[in-house]
């Protein structure tokens, strides 16, 4: 819908059973102490879990790019 592959941050709130996008950030701040690394590290996965992972997403797309 809004065109975001890799790693991106959306703001939803609820009001009455219903969620609503306030924001949609393609590129949000990944220090130790920004909200998506808080909220990724929330689940019991580390900071340096976080950055592998983004890391290794745009590998994998880059790859596939090269190969097409």
């Amino acid at each position: 819908m809004v065109g975001c592959k890799g790693y991106f941050r959306v703001d939803l709130r609820e009001k009455d059973g219903h969620f609503y996008v306030i924001d949609v950030n393609p590129n949000p701040a990944l220090t130790r102490d920004s909200g998506f690394a808080r909220q990724y590290t929330k689940g019991g996965r580390s900071y340096e879990d976080l950055i592998c992972h983004i890391v290794n997403l745009a590998l994998k797309d880059h790859i596939k790019e090269a190969k097409s």
